[in-house]
């Protein structure tokens, strides 16, 4: 509908040109630039920064992410603008998951958006659990805790998921059993390319630990691969649509027998068929009973954390000669 206005008879030219200049402001912040967040948590190498180097179209070796890195993305919206994506790594499994709480806190606080990628392990279901479950609980509480803190904010963003989740899936037989969260979360298995070697009932019983996962945080669920080309360009949509909110993942598969590929909420706990309890809390603990009794869990492997000052990659003579030589004044 084309808008009428009224102009200053004495000087038509001059208020159409402020007129243009208001209307051009107006449209300028329609179209304004957004910088969103993305945690990038998991099981130790297991290729997020190879994912990651896909996404940003870095043509570098990966190397082991020593305990947290930071790096940045661009890439035009709808609208023709560039937005920036701050993406925060966590290496060492779970061994850092201390640090979450403030990476979500921050870009909240400023009423930016922000997405947590969970990318497990597929080819060590005995480690898979544990991972996931520690990560997921930090996740939860942090958000809890931000929701004491900033009720009036936390509230608005759960209505707006929440009203989101109803106008897509308005009759979903599962609504009460879902964890809507005020983020995005997205569960990624990585190393397809070893799992699919798996025996098919083994494979049966992690898919469908993870479906139910997915369904009950309100997480997408896509399976990738470093080393396969189709998946390597699956990863690169996720990664993309995780941290830039546009052009999801058009596959959608449930098929235990091929990589998963499910958007929130477009799978039931019947279709599913891993457990059999209608409450959340119940859910949570039969899924982790079913898992784990076919696939007991052992601590994660641990390494020891390299010094940063030694490895290669972070070479710098005049400081490392000025730590040298204050080491060998403190010896």
């Amino acid at each position: 509908m084309t808008e009428e206005y009224d102009l200053p008879s004495n000087d038509k030219f001059e208020a159409l040109r402020d007129l243009a200049v208001v209307l051009a402001k107006q449209n300028e912040e329609k179209v304004k630039s957004l910088t969103r967040t993305l945690v990038l948590c998991g099981s130790t190498q297991v290729g997020k920064t190879t994912m990651l180097n896909h996404l940003l179209d870095r043509n570098v070796p990966a190397r082991p992410t020593l305990a947290i890195e930071y790096s940045f993305g661009r890439k035009l919206n709808r609208d023709g603008v560039k937005d920036t994506c701050n993406f925060w790594e966590l290496g060492g499994g779970t061994t850092f998951s201390a640090v979450i709480p403030q990476l979500i806190y921050s870009p909240l606080n400023e009423r930016r958006v922000v997405s947590v990628a969970f990318i497990l392990d597929l080819s060590k279901p005995s480690q898979l659990w544990q991972t996931f479950d520690k990560l997921i609980k930090v996740v939860s509480s942090s958000l809890k805790q931000y929701g004491e803190e900033n009720p009036d904010h936390f509230n608005s963003l759960y209505a707006k998921r929440m009203s989101k989740f109803l106008s897509d899936h308005p009759n979903h037989p599962d609504k009460d059993c879902i964890e809507i969260s005020i983020i995005r979360l997205h569960i990624i298995g990585a190393k397809y390319d070893e799992f699919q070697n798996f025996d098919p009932e083994k494979r049966k019983v992690i898919c469908r630990t993870l479906r139910t996962a997915a369904l009950i945080y309100g997480s997408s669920l896509h399976f990738t691969s470093t080393t396969e080309n189709a998946l390597i360009k699956r990863g690169k949509e996720v990664l993309h649509y995780a941290g830039f909110e546009f052009s999801p993942p058009s596959t959608i598969n449930t098929d235990h027998n091929a990589p998963l590929s499910i958007p929130p909420g477009y799978d039931t706990l019947k279709d599913i068929g891993a457990v059999s309890s209608r409450s959340l809390i119940a859910i949570k603990t039969e899924l982790e009973r079913y898992f784990t009794s076919h696939f007991p869990q052992v601590e994660e492997e641990s390494s020891e954390i390299e010094d940063p000052s030694a490895h290669a990659s972070f070479k710098e003579p005049q400081l490392d000669f000025i730590l040298k030589r204050k080491r060998r004044e403190i010896i």
